[in-house]
């Protein structure tokens, strides 16, 4: 069977298997959604009555098809994984004002990856464009969406109002400032070395999304007084890593960031390729040399 045919005989077999399992009544479509870095072919599904339509990538269900799953049982295990979703989402909130006050928090992209996002999006640039803030409504502490310029509108605010409604959240929200050794220590249960470089993991209290902690100038200069003038190694969109500038080669940590990019973080979370310096007044790429490199550069970065 072609993708092809593949997609639009998923398309019918799973709205056939949803009615006759659970009852209800829904209208699936192949389409494109633009995800953090990344656009996705998947199969989106809305319930009737609903406004939550739960998607799965394409991909990786016809990868599990020309490796032999049998496509009766294919649907049936992708019609269970969208109704779970469905059925598990989060109720969705109300769309005021008050409630966008209190649930609108600001996240970063990488700018150059998410190009069509931000055409849709309000947003603001930092660290030389490199990076951009964008509205995020969360519902819980897990779930959230983007806020675009569509839902702005039906708010009757404009983008600025919104991004200032996101950064009024960050100025108030208290981020997670730890060494490496003691957030090791906390997710292993074992007392670690704490002899090794200077490295400090800034992020969210609940690790989500928590590299927005850049966005908070009193958390940087929060280690900004600990360490002095530092380096923001981008480990993720969940989290930054913050070494002294002092004695650290840049060109080496932007090597081992881009290896580990590669390596071990997922194109969805990837932030950038680049650090960049904090020197108390403001957050830029770190483009200058350092005379003195430090030789032995750590590489529990990679935990």
């Amino acid at each position: 069977m072609t993708k092809e045919d593949f997609k639009k005989q998923l398309v019918e077999e799973v709205k056939e298997s949803i009615k006759e399992k659970y009852g209800l009544d829904t209208t699936p479509e192949i389409t494109t959604l633009t995800k953090t870095n990344v656009e996705r072919e998947s199969l989106s599904i809305r319930f009737a009555g609903s406004n939550i339509a739960p998607s799965i990538p394409v991909q990786p269900l016809y990868e599990e098809y020309e490796s032999g799953m049998p496509f009766e049982q294919l649907v049936e295990k992708t019609a269970a994984t969208l109704y779970e979703g469905f059925n598990n989402s989060p109720e969705l909130p109300e769309l005021t004002i008050e409630e966008a006050k209190k649930h609108i928090t600001l996240t970063l992209v990488n700018s150059e990856l998410n190009k069509k996002l931000l055409d849709d999006t309000p947003h603001f640039d930092i660290c030389d464009g490199e990076l951009s803030a964008i509205p995020r409504w969360y519902i819980n502490e897990e779930a959230s969406f983007v806020v675009k310029n569509e839902l702005v509108g039906r708010l009757g605010l404009t983008p600025d109002e919104v991004l200032a409604i996101g950064k009024n959240n960050i100025d108030a929200e208290k981020f997670s400032v730890m060494n490496m050794a003691d957030l090791l220590a906390d997710l292993t249960g074992q007392e670690m070395d704490s002899d090794g470089p200077t490295m400090i993991v800034l992020s969210s209290e609940n690790r989500i999304q928590g590299a927005r902690a850049l966005l908070s100038e009193a958390t940087l200069n929060n280690v900004h007084d600990m360490i002095g003038d530092f380096v923001v190694l981008p480990s993720s969109v969940h989290e930054v890593i913050c070494v002294p500038k002092e004695g650290n080669d840049p060109d080496a940590l932007k090597a081992m960031v881009q290896e580990i990019n590669e390596t071990q973080v997922s194109p969805e979370e990837r932030l950038s390729n680049e650090v960049f310096l904090y020197n108390g007044i403001s957050l830029s790429i770190n483009r200058e040399p350092v005379m003195e490199p430090q030789v032995e550069m750590t590489r529990r970065m990679a935990m």
